[in-house]
């Protein structure tokens, strides 16, 4: 096998979920921006767990999980 034949796989997954991750955070749709993010960081498919994980931390960044504090567009 040739060294870069991998490498194309894990730049279209890089890609396929950066324009996954923002087409999530365009529409408000959490679970796909989190998939993408997934996706965009591991540059392979996520498992349902990492997913799962991602999800969380998305939807904690906007105060959207039981427990997190809602940050407004004046807190910093």
């Amino acid at each position: 096998m040739n060294e870069n034949e991998g490498s194309g796989t894990s730049t279209f997954h890089a890609i396929k979920g950066s324009i996954k991750r923002k087409l999530g955070w365009l529409t408000a749709d959490r679970d796909v921006e989190a998939e993408g993010a997934a996706e965009e960081d591991l540059e392979a498919p996520p498992t349902e767990h990492e997913v799962q994980e991602a999800k969380h931390e998305i939807k904690a960044d906007y105060g959207e999980v039981r427990g997190t504090p809602n940050r407004g567009p004046d807190d910093t």
